[in-house]
């Protein structure tokens, strides 16, 4: 039997952003997802925007 190894990802989550965990817990409840899921999709559909915008503007010559 192969043993995998499984990354960890621990969030330290300020004061001040105390309120987006409840947020958070919204979308998971909405897309039925876990925590990590969740945070990770919300990372990835980001990062789309991010990599269209500057695709964009290397289109643009900008």
């Amino acid at each position: 039997m192969q043993r995998t190894k499984q990354q960890k990802l621990c969030l330290n989550v300020s004061r001040r952003n105390k309120k987006m965990i409840e947020k958070l817990e919204v979308l998971m409840l909405e897309k039925n997802l876990s925590m990590t899921d969740t945070v990770f999709q919300i990372i990835k559909k980001e990062y789309e925007a991010f990599e269209s915008k500057k695709r964009n503007r290397q289109l643009l010559g900008v």
